[in-house]
């Protein structure tokens, strides 16, 4: 059984007003903690939220707050859910500390979020094409999250999973990748990576009997989720495989390269410092 014990720690005169919790006015500094009984297990609390700004905050152990200025929750699953207008997205992120900043200019909105420790992010909005639904999901150790831009900037590990509906809407794309540092933009779902960035997409050839792929490494990864384009650059390195019109996998090695993966097959440009760019590659023969 759970309790919920509020420890008032500084009474001081609001700007702008007091918070209305069930009828009673709440002093600026709150404490707020779900306390175990004696006899209960550890869970995580499920029922608590909390409006804080234009966010709802939720499955928190500890929450603290001052109004008008900031809050912060901790807890294995603690929660921010939000709304991004501009592409009528649903977000949310989790850490183990989330600290949640109202704008200063409209406090009645959160102007940036600063998560610590297993951060996880999704976010889902309708697809550029019309058709289905464009998700983004997303680890990493640390990051900042600026509302108002729209950027999230994280610190790796990082691992990056996308997921959308194909041109025609009868099939799945996906991305994946993995990096030591990254910002993704929730206004337009584009994902930046640096450090040791590894890159895998694919989707169904047009007749759905197999699957088109590319896979590589490169310095620096920019994967536009919305127009469904990958640009790899710094010592890039992978394969690339449509089965429809190739017989085995190309193998790729490039200073930099651009994919349009909502092609069927691939459209692919690789792009060189010097005369030393290098593709191998093996048409199917499509001869009956």
């Amino acid at each position: 059984m759970l309790k919920l014990s509020v420890d008032y720690r500084i009474a001081l005169p609001l700007i702008g007003g007091f918070a209305v919790i069930g009828g009673l006015a709440i002093a600026p500094a709150v404490v707020v903690r779900a306390a175990q009984a004696a006899d209960a297990k550890p869970a995580e609390p499920q029922a608590q939220t909390f409006v804080f700004g234009d966010v709802l905050l939720s499955r928190y152990r500890t929450f603290t707050f001052e109004l008008g200025k900031k809050a912060e929750v901790r807890g294995r699953n603690a929660t921010v859910e939000m709304v991004v207008d501009k592409t009528n997205s649903k977000g949310r992120i989790q850490a183990a500390v989330m600290t949640v900043y109202a704008n200063p200019k409209q406090t009645s909105q959160v102007g940036r979020v600063e998560a610590d420790g297993n951060v996880r992010f999704w976010q889902s909005r309708p697809a550029d094409t019309g058709k289905g639904t464009l998700t983004a999901r997303i680890t990493a150790s640390k990051a900042q999250y600026n509302k108002l831009t729209g950027d999230l900037e994280l610190s790796g590990p990082i691992k990056f999973d996308g997921e959308q509906p194909t041109a025609d809407g009868k099939g799945v794309m996906t991305a994946h990748a993995t990096a030591s540092k990254g910002t993704y933009n929730t206004q337009t779902s584009v994902m930046e990576l640096s450090g040791g960035v590894t890159f895998r997409g694919e989707q169904p050839t047009v007749d759905g009997k197999a699957k088109q792929w590319v896979d590589g490494n490169a310095e620096l990864v920019v994967y536009d989720a919305g127009k469904n384009i990958v640009t790899m650059s710094g010592k890039v390195n992978g394969k690339l495989f449509a089965p429809d019109v190739m017989k085995e996998p190309a193998t790729f090695a490039f200073t930099k390269v651009t994919y349009n993966l909502s092609a069927r097959p691939y459209s692919f440009t690789g792009t060189a410092d010097e005369d030393d760019g290098i593709i191998e590659y093996k048409p199917k023969d499509t001869k009956k």
